[in-house]
């Protein structure tokens, strides 16, 4: 059986707080145990199904990083961003998709900071990286 490593207090000492808009419950809490083992239990993620919601939170709470799904309910996350884009603040903005290969990464908003596949977002919670 496949288990993690032990957490170890070598993680980052700075809180950070990461918004995930994704309408796959298993997903958020995938991005939010990665997340956390990456950046430390300090690292808040609030993973949020459908873009009302987190337009809400997003004018209750500021975020360093928000990753948007492209395939979020019946939109796509350029018109997600563009929803939520007066609440971002000073927000990083990351599009994950299953299907890179769809997005038109030329028609995305300069908001936008990168576009990652799926299985490649590990490394947005790479300390060095996007932060």
């Amino acid at each position: 059986m496949f288990s993690f490593p032990e957490t170890t207090d070598e993680k980052p000492s700075v809180s950070r707080s990461i918004l995930y808009i994704d309408d796959d419950a298993d997903d958020r809490l995938l991005v939010k145990l990665i997340a956390q083992r990456a950046l430390g239990r300090s690292t808040t993620v609030h993973g949020i199904g459908d873009v009302s919601a987190a337009y809400r939170l997003l004018g209750e709470h500021s975020f360093d990083l928000v990753i948007v799904d492209n395939r979020i309910g019946d939109g796509r996350a350029r018109e997600t961003v563009a929803k939520i884009a007066d609440r971002l603040g000073d927000a990083r903005v990351a599009i994950v998709s299953d299907y890179v290969e769809e997005i038109d990464e030329d028609a995305l908003p300069a908001s936008i900071d990168c576009v990652l596949p799926k299985h490649d977002m590990h490394r947005l919670f790479d300390p060095g990286w996007l932060f």
